[in-house]
């Protein structure tokens, strides 16, 4: 039985090809408008295959893991814990100077916890974001964000929970060396994605966490 052919879909008047092992694209038979999209071309005459390769993307999908978090030697060295780990407890205060109880900081379905400095432009990025893009869409599905000031407090970011570490003590349970960096933690608080910076590369990888967790 030939298997599937898979590959791009050529435009009009065009060509595709893909590795000789997955087969080809047959130009004239697939030669139609697709704006170079990809996907799977069946032979007519195994229709039934379609609902087979469906149900396997599915499962696949179900069962996608969060981003891996690959860190450098140095990184390595600068981090406590790792994806897996439990959240360890950490003694922080509000901004109103009280003793924070981490229980009710945390989502039903996520946790995203920013660990900054007072000052810095990603660490304020981190903030803002966290803030905007987070703590108030998502609040309704399940996922609370937090932000963590190691050293002088921040000051107050609307719309986001600010915890203070002034002594750094509870930042040493994490790690040490810069600032800021980002964990998302799921519904049992264990670490399941962290970066030790704020770039974009760190905010893709924080979607897609947390996209792969609200999925579930």
């Amino acid at each position: 039985m030939p298997l599937p052919r898979v590959g791009v879909y050529p435009r009009r008047n065009g060509t595709g090809t893909v590795p000789a092992t997955l087969g080809r694209i047959d130009a004239n038979r697939h030669g139609r408008e697709t704006k170079g999209r990809i996907g799977l071309a069946f032979p007519r005459k195994f229709p039934m295959l379609k609902p087979l390769f469906a149900l396997a993307l599915l499962v696949a999908i179900a069962h996608a893991a969060p981003p891996a978090v690959q860190l450098s030697d140095d990184h390595q060295q600068m981090s406590t814990v790792k994806v897996g780990d439990a959240w360890p407890a950490l003694a922080l205060k509000t901004t109103a100077g009280a003793e924070a109880k981490w229980a009710e900081q945390q989502g039903a379905k996520a946790t995203v916890v920013g660990v900054t400095t007072a000052g810095g432009w990603m660490s304020k990025g981190l903030r803002k974001d966290l803030a905007a893009d987070i703590a108030t869409p998502l609040a309704d599905e399940g996922v609370k964000a937090v932000a963590i000031t190691v050293g002088p407090p921040a000051g107050a970011t609307e719309g986001l929970t600010t915890l203070s570490d002034t002594d750094g003590s509870a930042f040493a349970k994490l790690g040490t060396g810069r600032l800021p960096r980002v964990y998302v933690l799921d519904a049992a608080g264990k670490i399941v994605w962290f970066d030790l910076e704020y770039t974009n590369s760190s905010r893709r990888e924080l979607k897609a966490t947390l996209d792969e967790l609200l999925a579930k």
